[in-house]
């Protein structure tokens, strides 16, 4: 029992997955589910590795691009590309 009002945590099983690619990776081997950008995962889709329980059910969330400001002029080219590059394939602001 907790004193002092401590909250007891449940330790449940979890995973760190370092990238989006790793994400994807770790749903084919049937680690479990999730949701990815569309692009990331369409070969997938077409060949049947992946599957869209929903497909009729659009699950659209805003994608955002973080850095910080003390590296932006640096990282400028790196942005417009990851900007220009974005625009081609996903869905614009709503």
């Amino acid at each position: 029992m907790p004193t002092g009002g401590e909250a007891r945590r449940a330790a449940f099983p979890s995973h760190r997955l370092a990238s989006s690619q790793g994400f994807v990776d770790a749903c084919l081997a049937g680690l479990g589910w999730g949701l990815s950008p569309k692009p990331l995962v369409a070969r997938h889709l077409s060949s049947g590795r992946l599957c869209d329980p929903e497909p009729d059910l659009a699950l659209d969330v805003p994608l955002y691009w973080q850095f910080t400001r003390t590296t932006a002029a640096a990282i400028a080219p790196l942005n417009c590309s990851i900007r220009t590059a974005a625009a081609k394939v996903l869905l614009p602001p709503s």
